[in-house]
């Protein structure tokens, strides 16, 4: 450890101290179903903290529905039934002393290889290079939405 001497140590974030600089980078289980964690995902996340790392990103955190996968496989904030899992997530992973951050998205312009009921929406109708279709331009009620 002498190589690195501050891994183990505290480390101020913001209003935050975390017990380390370890940081599981933000990914997802593929552990959600119909958009709400299962106890497979918290039992991830739980392996992660108790692993010991001091922050914890979750990743795909979907926050309206225009941005829903079919397969329906990451977190949907925007549910009301997921919340509870949610918080069940964060007081498993503090439990062992870490802190967690969610990851928020809106896929916009891109599906990442999975299809929606949705068409695609985005600030401007930029065609992505990683999509085969143009996006929809946000009206100013989509944004205010």
């Amino acid at each position: 450890m002498i190589e690195y001497p501050h891994l183990f140590s505290p480390y101020k974030l913001g209003s935050i101290t975390l017990k380390n600089r370890i940081v599981a980078t933000a990914h997802a289980t593929a552990k959600i179903v119909d958009g709400v964690p299962t106890d497979g995902d918290l039992a991830y996340w739980e392996k992660v903290a108790r692993g010991g790392a001091g922050l914890i990103i979750t990743g795909g955190t979907v926050v309206h529905s225009t941005s829903t996968l079919r397969r329906r496989m990451l977190n949907e904030a925007y549910l009301e039934e997921a919340i509870p899992r949610f918080r069940q997530r964060a007081e498993v992973i503090h439990s062992h002393g870490a802190k967690v951050i969610g990851q928020i998205l809106h896929l916009g312009r891109e599906m990442i290889g999975g299809e929606s009921e949705y068409p695609l929406r985005a600030p401007s109708s930029i065609k992505s290079p990683r999509s085969q279709y143009r996006p929809m331009e946000l009206t100013q009620e989509d944004i205010a939405e």
